[in-house]
């Protein structure tokens, strides 16, 4: 194989450069240096443009702008969200998914952006999902590495037989020779090739899985109310201070006008956002089934946690309206009455999606003479856990919070985000040794003259590649190739074909004579002749007689 020039080297050592270099800046990941960050979608957020199963890279940018789609890092979620920014309030940037109907609840700051979309690969994670196995992701590995080490040792090898060439074989000395290789450089392409073949196969897989998964989480809240009431009464034995406050009966001759309220709060175990309405009413109701309710107090928005109700209930009526009913239905009936408040809330509790309602009433037994609330006997166990003045209701937020992703296998468990680290770095160093000697070979390859080649083709039986062949004491210069095999044949003796940039020579070694035909660089390949007649006897005659003019000449010596 013909030796690339030392041009030739720099020529491919550079456009080696170059390429590892374009492939670095373009498509090298942020965790190894690089500038691109890899975005598997997942959800419906970003619907139409953006599926689950798609692959986003994403690059940083000096600025960002309104209607940009940008990556950046939930602290909440602790995952890469994809969203548009659609606001920026302060150093912070508000993000929305096209397919949401609210504001994302994180508003990031510039230092939490990673990056700008740069290129969408539709559904290539979700077609490469059924390659995310720990089994076929174990198998890739373990091929990677057996071929990894096949190809150290065969190149061990053959820099062994480099360093020990065979120097025994029968009379050829001076002439160095060196063992027949194969054609290593191909065989080397062929085994980078086998082995970037899995890697790239385990860089897809990472990122096909999703760097972080769902988990399914609970946030548990409660709802408090209080309720309070108060009415003004003239002053006597059943009201000693002119005035009925919360769990005092409610004469109906003494009590006319009652205010109630009714304040609530919301209590969460974690960071919470939200808002709602309110409302609180009086129902009457009878052992019938009869029913009447009375609005205290409207419709109300509010936000936060907490929130109060409130409005006036006139007794005056009550009296002549129980009379009334029986009057015309002559049925005798027993009544009660309930404060019935009406709260909706909905929002955020953690990053979970909250709606809630909160309507425990506040119960009363009615007569015609008397408002009693029900309420426990003073002196009962636990009164104060089963008190109506004071009620909760409590709940739980259940979604799915995002947690890092993994690979199982059998004798250990590894993160996505490493499995991609070991992948790109094994991938990085597969591609740049593959670029850099499939140019090589390709820039050095022997290019050799049509006529040597005619010959390699019509002598290759005879033809022995060496890498020098040292000049003997008398050369004998040839003017066909057809000459010197003659002699190789007879002589039983293989040709010596030495390749340099000059050209090529081929040569036969035989008792301190060397017989050599030279064939010059880029000479064209000659026209077809007739087969060759067998040579005269003077040709090969002349040997014997060198051969007896120096044994004369030993002789005399």
């Amino acid at each position: 194989m013909r030796t690339p020039s030392t041009a030739q080297k720099l020529v491919a050592g550079a456009l080696a450069l170059l390429t590892l270099a374009l492939a670095w800046f373009f498509l090298a990941p942020t965790f190894i240096g690089g500038s691109t960050t890899y975005v598997v979608t997942d959800g419906v957020s970003m619907q139409p443009h953006f599926h689950t199963g798609d692959i986003a890279l994403v690059r940083g940018r000096p600025s960002y702008h309104v209607g940009e789609i940008v990556a950046y890092r939930s602290r909440t979620l602790n995952t890469i969200v994809l969203h548009r920014i659609v606001g920026k309030a302060g150093d912070r940037y508000l993000f929305k998914g096209d397919n949401n109907d609210f504001i994302d609840p994180e508003h990031p700051r510039r230092s939490q952006l990673v990056g700008a979309l740069w290129v969408r690969l539709p559904t290539l994670a979700q077609r490469l999902a059924p390659l995310r196995g720990p089994a076929t992701i174990g198998s890739l590995v373990a091929l990677g590495v057996l071929l990894l080490g096949g190809g150290a040792l065969t190149q061990r090898r053959k820099r062994r037989g480099r360093r020990r060439p065979d120097a025994t074989l029968p009379r050829a000395h001076p002439t160095t020779l060196t063992a027949p290789v194969a054609d290593w450089p191909h065989h080397l392409v062929a085994i980078g090739a086998a082995v970037f073949t899995p890697l790239l196969a385990l860089a897809v897989i990472a990122y096909a899985r999703p760097v972080t998964t769902l988990a399914p989480v609970s946030v548990p809240y409660t709802q408090h109310g209080t309720f309070a009431y108060s009415a003004d009464t003239a002053w006597g034995a059943a009201y000693p201070h002119g005035r009925a406050t919360t769990g005092d009966p409610l004469f109906l001759r003494l009590v006319h006008t009652l205010q109630v309220r009714m304040a609530y709060r919301f209590d969460a175990a974690g960071a919470h956002r939200i808002s709602g309405t309110t409302s609180l009413s009086a129902r009457i109701t009878s052992s019938t089934g009869w029913k009447r309710t009375i609005a205290l107090q409207g419709t109300k928005r509010f936000t936060g946690d907490r929130a109060v109700l409130g409005g006036t209930l006139y007794l005056r009526s009550l009296p002549s309206l129980l009379h009334k009913l029986e009057a015309s239905t002559s049925v005798p009936s027993t009544y009660s009455l309930k404060l019935v408040p009406h709260v909706r809330v909905k929002g955020q509790a953690g990053d979970l999606p909250l709606r809630a309602v909160f309507a425990t009433p506040l119960d009363f037994s009615l007569t015609d003479l008397e408002l009693q609330p029900a309420l426990p006997p003073a002196g009962a166990a636990n009164a104060s856990a089963g008190n109506p003045l004071t009620p909760s209701s409590p709940g739980t937020a259940t979604g799915s919070r995002s947690q890092p992703n993994v690979l199982s296998f059998k004798i250990f468990r590894v993160r996505v985000t490493e499995a991609r680290s070991v992948a790109l770095r094994a991938l990085v160093t597969a591609l740049c040794a593959l670029v850099g000697v499939t140019l090589a070979i390709a820039l050095g390859r022997d290019r050799r003259p049509r006529a040597a080649a005619s010959i390699q083709a019509r002598y290759r039986r005879l033809i022995v590649p060496v890498a020098q062949v040292q000049p003997s004491q008398q050369v004998v210069e040839l003017a066909g190739i057809e000459a010197l095999a003659s002699i190789a044949e007879h002589y039983e003796r293989m040709i010596l074909h030495e390749h340099g940039d000059d050209g090529d020579t081929y040569s036969v070694a035989d008792d301190g004579v060397l017989y050599r035909y030279a064939v010059p660089a880029n000479s064209p390949e000659p026209d077809p002749e007739p087969e060759p007649a067998p040579p005269a006897p003077v040709a090969l005659t002349a040997v014997p007689a060198l051969r007896d003019r120096r044994a004369s000449q030993r002789r005399s010596a």
